[in-house]
């Protein structure tokens, strides 16, 4: 996990995603269009796994996460932080 501070313009929040296909295709889809920083939350942390690599093609490899745990805000404080 990266720090929300780190993180690089433009940045993608995936909110409610548990499905490593979904991810993985979101993944791969989103760095064709030069994104390279994602937000997500605890619920979508469990689908970070193999599968989630092969359909990402590998591109998750090269992206930026940011984990928004629960008992630290979640997204939306991410997002608020994001704002300031």
């Amino acid at each position: 996990s990266v720090a929300l501070e780190e993180l690089s313009p433009p940045l993608l929040v995936l909110d409610g995603l548990t499905s490593a296909t979904n991810l993985g295709q979101l993944f791969r889809t989103a760095r064709c269009l030069g994104v390279t920083s994602f937000v997500v939350p605890d619920c979508s942390w469990s689908a970070f796994n193999g599968r989630l690599a092969a359909v990402s093609e590998g591109q998750a490899y090269f992206c930026d996460v940011h984990y928004a745990a629960k008992k630290c805000g979640g997204v939306l404080s991410a997002l608020r932080c994001l704002q300031e």
